[in-house]
């Protein structure tokens, strides 16, 4: 349920492929380039539409009632004598 009010939730990360046509081990590309030309070994086509805007939040019901509980604790410490005590919670 928090996903459904989180603005990156659908557009933080995205797994793309890569082939490495130079042989480097170092994915090379910018946005908008060719896969598989050279210069452009990232499938940038993969990405998901919107990836890294962010959109609006979105905005729960009005009438939606958060959930809450109420919690109560008691704790008693008495000293048996000096540097020592016994603690009941």
């Amino acid at each position: 349920m928090p996903d459904n009010y989180n603005a990156l939730a659908s557009s933080a990360t995205a797994n793309l492929t890569w082939v490495d046509l130079n042989r480097d081990d170092v994915a090379q590309g910018n946005l908008g380039c060719t896969h598989q030309t050279p210069g452009c070994e990232i499938n940038f086509g993969q990405l998901p539409i919107g990836f890294g805007s962010l959109t609006s939040l979105r905005r729960p019901d009005p009438d939606f009632a958060r959930p809450y509980n109420v919690e109560t604790s008691i704790a008693v410490q008495h000293e048996l004598f000096p540097r020592v005590s016994v603690n009941a919670s």
